[in-house]
């Protein structure tokens, strides 16, 4: 019998975990080379050596490679469903089939023929389709359809995140006639290979299958496509379909992957260890929202209060991005069938808590324990920033307070250590980008310098793991941009960034992440395609080189303890000695609002204060 599962799962990204990343090389036979690949071993792996795992395969989008998805993310989620992941190298654009015109694109057989089968022969894997599945994202939920769908003695279980179901639609897009001829030359071939046509073969309990899309991206028209063909065909599976074209996560970017393939390894872990388990289709209807904030008069653990709407409103619960409860607030959002409905007088009652002010909220009146009040945001006002500009460089701090993590930091220790680094790295770089000449807007091609920090307080569902901190390269109002994710370890030191584009950047090939490694260097292109600066990651994850193309001398941003302070230094070539320019430390007491920052120059220490509201990050002027 068919079992049906409802998982109530809460968007994340990760944080680190005993997993461990091993990049391996597979003798691939069928297209005469080695091909790398990284395995993800859980912690028990190495703890417990007469245990056998089950195994998720995982197959990376057009332009990635099998570093895509081997990040901490993926390391978390191997601890917690105590499997191997296994991220295959798909060659950029190869869309996981066997080129029928290129020999050198065989990565349909690479991976059913020669990986599965070297991987089931070197690790401890139970070496069966009901303890094995294969996932992937954007090219590669496509290829983990056309590979599941076509090798179903391999994969019991199958996971899509906003797959191009169907190539037909994109006939000069991602390579795809490299790897099959024109359209209008080989229309069929077209056709075969395209999973929606594969689709029309399955029969009912062939596939354990489960994808999901927003309503923003630009595959949606081939996943309804996918999902209706297999309704019509009565084929069970799971499609979840995010109605929020109004957000961010909605569209084809990697906070929508971060945000949804938690659900996809629930899936595949609820499969592994009851059969043919199913979630329940999620599609979210049109509804109206409304959200607000209420703020505790003195800080403290509390039960929630009860709020009090008339119907059919009702108060949206087990999404701690909508609704939730800590030390300092309790938030939430509530919601009703319909399009554009004005929004309930609601009644909030919060028995022995004084209550200090709602936000989000018009025409409150306090009632004893009862507070009465119109809500007007549309999603609950717990971002918690301060931001300001200075030229052409952009500063944003996020602030964090022990006690109010959501999210990912919810049940883990409180990051302080990596919360002081960030804000270490990130005020020493706006010194280091003032002394480069970059804080001009004459001086950066129209762009803008942007140095932010990192949240734990999961505003909106906003995923902001690992604690790291952005150096970004923006332009056209977010529309185009360089973001530099440097992610922190324990002590603050820089172990990785993972390196997004967004929209037209001139010099890369498309928008996604481009992850990079200790002693890599990112490249940060100007609208005119030039590279405007560019920063090189230190092997020991102490610093920063930063370099501007064309110009004399090169700077480095790092320290040994950024938990301290992080140091600004130069020198005139790689010859020279590094000469310390200036020492950087930044304190920021969210309880007051009140950030301290410290400039140590020849001994001479300068202090700049910066205040803010200590509720939602407003800065206070001077």
């Amino acid at each position: 019998m068919r079992r049906l599962l409802i998982f109530s799962v809460v968007a994340f990204a990760a944080a680190t975990q005993g997993a461990v990343i091993e990049e391996i090389r597979v003798p691939s036979p069928s297209m005469g080379k080695d091909i790398p690949a990284c395995v993800v071993l859980p912690d028990k792996y190495a703890a417990d050596p007469g245990m056998a795992f089950s195994t998720v395969y995982v197959v990376h989008g057009a332009g990635g490679n099998y570093r895509t998805y081997a990040t901490e993310e993926l390391k978390f989620l191997a601890d917690r469903h105590e499997f191997l992941f296994v991220c295959a190298d798909g060659g950029k654009t190869s869309w996981w089939f066997d080129s029928p015109i290129d020999p050198s694109y065989r990565y349909e057989t690479h991976v059913t023929k020669e990986l599965v089968p070297w991987i089931d022969a070197h690790y401890r894997v139970i070496r069966d389709r009901a303890h094995r599945a294969i996932m992937g994202g954007s090219m590669g939920g496509h290829g983990a359809c056309w590979l599941g769908f076509r090798h179903k003695e391999l994969f019991g279980a199958i996971g899509s995140i906003y797959g191009g179901m169907n190539l037909w639609n994109f006939p000069n897009s991602w390579d795809i006639a490299k790897r099959l001829g024109p359209r209008d030359e080989f229309p069929e071939r077209w056709r075969e290979h395209s999973v929606v046509t594969e689709a029309m073969k399955l029969k009912n309990g062939d596939v354990n299958l489960i994808m999901a899309v927003g309503t923003s991206d630009f595959f949606l028209s081939a996943n309804r496509e996918l999902h209706n063909i297999l309704t019509s065909n009565k084929v069970a599976h799971t499609y979840i379909e995010i109605r929020t074209a109004e957000e961010k996560t909605s569209g084809h970017s990697g906070e929508f992957n971060a945000m949804v393939k938690p659900i996809i390894t629930a899936f595949i872990d609820n499969y592994f260890k009851n059969g043919e388990a199913q979630i329940a289709t999620a599609v979210t209807p049109f509804v109206t929202r409304y959200a607000s904030k209420v703020t505790k008069a003195a800080h403290g653990t509390t039960p929630a209060p009860e709020i009090k709407v008339p119907a059919p409103w009702r108060v949206v619960e087990g999404d701690e991005a909508k609704t939730g409860l800590n030390v300092r607030e309790y938030y939430f959002t509530i919601e009703a069938p319909g399009r554009g409905l004005a929004a309930p007088r609601v009644e909030l009652v919060w028995p022995g808590v004084a209550v200090k002010t709602v936000y989000g909220a018009k025409n409150m009146v306090r009632d004893g324990d009862r507070v009465l009040f119109t809500p007007t945001a549309t999603k609950p006002p717990t971002g918690f920033t301060t931001g300001w500009s200075e030229g052409a460089i952009r500063i944003c701090v996020f602030h964090n307070v022990e006690g109010v993590q959501h999210g990912l930091y919810r049940d883990r220790p409180y990051p302080a250590a990596e919360v002081r680094a960030q804000n270490n790295w990130l005020f020493a770089a706006r010194e280091l980008f003032r002394r480069a000449g970059l804080a001009e807007t004459n001086a950066t091609e129209g762009a803008f310098v942007q140095l932010f920090g990192f949240e734990s307080n999961f505003p909106n569902g906003h995923v902001d793991a690992p604690p790291h901190f952005h150096v970004m390269l923006m332009w056209n109002a977010w529309k185009e941009n360089n973001v530099g994710h440097y992610r922190l370890d324990g002590k603050g030191r820089i172990t990785e960034n993972a390196f997004l584009v967004c929209g037209n950047v001139p010099g890369y090939p498309r928008t996604g992440y481009f992850p990079q490694q200790l002693g890599e260097t990112t490249h940060y292109n100007a609208p005119s395609g030039k590279t405007l600066f560019t920063l090189e990651m230190l092997r020991d994850g102490t610093g920063l080189v930063f370099r501007r193309p064309g110009v004399p001398g090169e700077y480095l941003l790092g320290s040994s303890e950024p938990v301290s302070s992080v140091c600004v230094s130069f020198r005139e070539d790689g010859t020279r000695p590094w000469r310390e320019l200036a020492r950087v430390s930044a304190d920021d007491d969210s309880l007051e609002g009140v950030l301290t920052i410290r400039t140590t120059v020849d001994g001479q220490c300068s202090v700049e204060t910066v205040r803010y509201n200590p509720d939602t990050g407003e800065r206070i002027k001077p």
